[in-house]
C-alpha cells in the first residue's frame, strides 16, 4: 500500500512542464523522386497518373507517353502527389511510453520499504534506491530547469526518509506514511496548475501518321497519335519538335508493332536558365489486359531513375525490381483521390531505382490475390533511447527478481548477490546499447501543441496581413499572399519560426496538399481553404471584397 503513494512522484514532472498534447514526429528529409506515378485498374480498364520532373536549359520541354490505347487525358492538381507521398509516409516512432521509468521506481521504492530499517547507520543501497527513484520521477520531464528542480526535490525528501529511519530510529512505516499525505498534497496542488498552463498556449504530319486527338490540358498542349510506321513516328515527333535519343527507332518500332499509340506533350518554360521544373501531373485513362507503366524510352537516356509507383485498389500489389514500402488500406479524403478511386483503397508504394537495363522492359504490375499490410517503421532518436532504456530496464528488473528469489533459499548465492546485481546492471547496460544500436533511426520535424495537425499558425499569419492591405480583387489577395509567404523575414515578423512546411516538404503555398492552402474567390468573397493531413477540406475564413485596411 506504501508503493502506490510514493508513485504519485512520478507525474509531477508531466504537470510542471504543462504537457497534454503528445508531440508527432514526421519525417525532416521529404525525398521527391525523378519520376512519380498512381494508378488503379479494374474492369480491363487502367487510369495512370503521371508527373515527371524536367531539367536543362531552354523554353520548350516535349513529353512522349506511350500507351496500349488511346486515352481520355485529365489534368491532376499539383497536390495530388505530395498528398499521396504523406499518406504513405513511414510510421515515426517519437513519443514511446516510458516504462523504464515506472520499473525504476518500482525497484527503489521496493528496495526502501523492504530494507531501510532503524540500524544507526545509512547504507550505500539506500542512496541507489533513492537515485532510481529520482531518475524516474524526472523521465516525462523536457526542461533542464524542471529535471534539476524536480530530482532535488524527490532526492530531498526521500534522503530525509532515509535519516528520520536509519538514524533517528523512527518507525518506517509511520514516516512513509507523512511522505504519502505530503506528495498526495502537493500533487492536489499542482495538478490544476499544470492544466491551466497547459490550455495557454501543331505542323502537318506524313500522311501515314494518324492524329487522335489534339488537347489543351491544363499547361500542357496534347496530341494523340498512332501509326504502323515506326519511321513515320519518328518523323512526325521530331518534326513537331519532340526530341528522341538516336537509338530510339527500335523502342518505338516495338511500341507501334504491338498496337500501342503515343501521347505527345509539350510545355513552356518561361525562362531559359538552367533548372528542375515539376509541372502538374496527367492522367491517362485507357484499356489494357494488365496494369503497365511504360518505362522503355525513359530507358534511352541512359541515366538511373529514381521511382515512386503507387498503386491503388482493392489488393496490395507488386512489380518487378520495386521494393513494396507501404501498404495500407487508406479512407481518402483529398477531394480529387476520393473522385478518382473512391472513398477508400489499399494504397501500395512500390520504389525503386531502376538502371538503364532495368527499363528494357516496361513495368509490369501484379495484383495480389488479397492484401498485406505493411508500413515501414523509424525510431526518431528520443523514441530509440526511450525503447533502449525501456528493455535494458526490464532485463535488470527480471534479473534482480530471480537474484532475490533463488538467494532467500540458496546460501551461497546469498552471499554473492551483490555481485550478480552488479552483473544484472551491466548486462542492462549492454543490452540497452544494443538496441539503441540495432533501431532503425531518422531525423525527424517535431510538431506539437494544440496546433500539431493544421497550418493554422500560418493562416492566422496570412489572414493578419491581408488586414494591413488594400486587396479589391481576388487576383490581389492572390498575389498579396504569394509575396508574403516567400518573405521568410515575414515568418519572424508574425511569430512564426519560418514558412517550412512540416508534412509535405517545401514552402507554405498554395496547393491542394497537407498543411497548405487553397483560395477560391468570387466578385465579392474570397475563401482561404486550410488542406487537413488526410487531404481534406476545412474552410478557414471568408474575405469579404473590397478588403480595407483596419482602423
Amino acid at each position: 500500500m506504501v508503493v502506490l503513494p510514493l508513485l504519485l512522484f512520478l507525474p509531477l514532472g508531466v504537470w510542471a512542464d504543462g504537457m497534454v498534447f503528445p508531440t508527432i514526429a514526421y519525417p525532416a528529409r521529404v525525398t521527391i523522386p525523378d519520376q512519380q506515378a498512381a494508378l488503379s485498374f479494374s474492369n480491363g480498364v487502367e487510369r495512370l497518373v503521371i508527373e515527371t520532373r524536367f531539367a536543362g536549359a531552354g523554353s520548350n520541354f516535349a513529353w512522349v507517353v506511350p500507351l496500349p490505347s488511346q486515352p481520355v487525358i485529365e489534368a491532376a492538381t499539383p497536390g495530388f502527389f505530395p498528398t499521396l507521398r504523406f499518406l504513405c509516409r513511414p510510421e515515426v516512432r517519437h513519443e514511446v511510453p516510458r516504462f523504464f521509468a515506472g520499473i525504476l521506481a518500482l525497484i527503489g521504492i521496493l528496495t526502501l520499504v523492504c530494507t531501510v530499517r532503524p540500524t544507526g547507520r545509512i547504507q550505500w543501497l539506500d542512496i541507489v534506491a533513492c537515485l532510481c527513484v529520482g531518475v524516474a520521477a524526472t523521465a516525462n520531464s523536457e526542461h533542464k530547469d524542471t529535471i534539476v528542480i524536480l530530482f532535488l526535490f524527490v532526492e530531498t525528501i526521500l534522503f530525509c526518509d532515509v535519516l528520520l529511519i536509519r538514524l533517528a530510529e523512527k518507525p518506517a512505516y509511520n514516516v512513509f506514511a507523512v511522505t504519502f499525505v505530503v506528495g498526495f498534497c502537493l500533487f492536489s496542488m499542482l495538478l490544476p496548475a499544470g492544466l491551466a498552463a497547459s490550455k495557454s498556449a501543331v505542323p502537318a504530319s506524313p500522311e501515314s501518321v494518324s492524329i487522335l486527338e489534339r488537347k489543351i490540358v491544363g499547361i500542357f498542349e496534347t496530341t494523340t497519335i498512332a501509326s504502323p510506321d515506326a519511321n513515320a513516328l519518328q518523323i512526325w515527333l521530331t518534326e513537331n519538335g519532340y526530341a528522341l535519343p538516336t537509338n530510339a527507332a527500335p523502342v518505338i518500332a516495338s511500341y507501334a508493332k504491338a498496337g500501342w499509340v503515343f501521347v505527345a506533350s509539350k510545355i513552356h518554360r518561361e525562362n531559359d536558365a538552367p533548372a528542375s521544373n515539376t509541372p502538374h501531373p496527367l492522367s491517362f485513362t485507357f484499356k489494357t489486359r494488365q496494369p503497365v507503366y511504360p518505362m522503355r524510352l525513359t530507358g534511352l537516356s541512359d541515366h538511373p531513375l529514381k521511382l515512386d509507383l503507387y498503386v491503388l485498389g482493392d489488393t496490395s500489389a507488386t512489380a518487378a525490381h520495386c521494393q513494396v514500402e507501404y501498404s495500407l488500406r487508406q479512407d481518402l479524403h483529398h477531394a480529387l483521390l476520393q473522385q478518382w478511386f473512391g472513398d477508400s483503397a489499399v494504397i501500395t508504394k512500390l520504389s525503386t531505382t531502376l538502371s538503364p537495363a532495368d527499363m528494357n522492359e516496361d513495368v509490369w504490375v501484379r495484383l495480389s490475390a488479397g492484401y498485406a499490410e505493411r508500413r515501414a517503421t523509424f525510431y526518431s532518436q528520443q523514441g530509440a533511447e526511450i525503447t533502449a532504456l525501456n528493455w535494458g530496464a526490464f532485463v535488470f528488473g527480471i534479473g534482480l527478481l530471480v537474484i532475490t528469489g533463488v538467494a532467500s533459499f540458496s546460501v551461497g548465492c546469498r552471499a554473492r548477490r551483490w555481485r550478480l546485481i552488479g552483473f544484472a546492471a551491466i548486462l542492462s547496460m549492454a543490452g540497452t546499447a544494443i538496441i539503441y544500436t540495432w533501431l532503425p533511426q531518422i531525423e525527424v520535424n517535431l510538431v506539437k501543441g494544440r496546433f500539431r495537425h493544421f497550418a493554422h499558425q500560418e493562416m492566422q499569419a496570412v489572414r493578419l496581413a491581408l488586414r494591413d492591405q488594400e486587396c479589391r480583387t481576388p487576383e490581389q489577395v492572390r498575389a498579396t499572399l504569394q509575396a508574403f509567404t516567400s518573405n521568410p523575414t515575414n515568418a519572424t515578423d508574425y511569430g512564426l519560426k519560418n514558412w517550412d512546411n512540416e508534412f509535405v516538404g517545401g514552402p507554405f503555398r498554395e496547393e491542394d496538399s497537407p498543411g497548405n492552402y487553397l483560395m477560391r474567390g468570387t466578385n465579392k468573397h474570397v475563401k482561404l481553404i486550410l488542406i487537413n493531413p488526410d487531404g481534406s477540406e476545412m474552410e478557414y475564413e471568408t474575405l469579404d471584397l473590397p478588403l480595407h485596411r483596419e482602423n
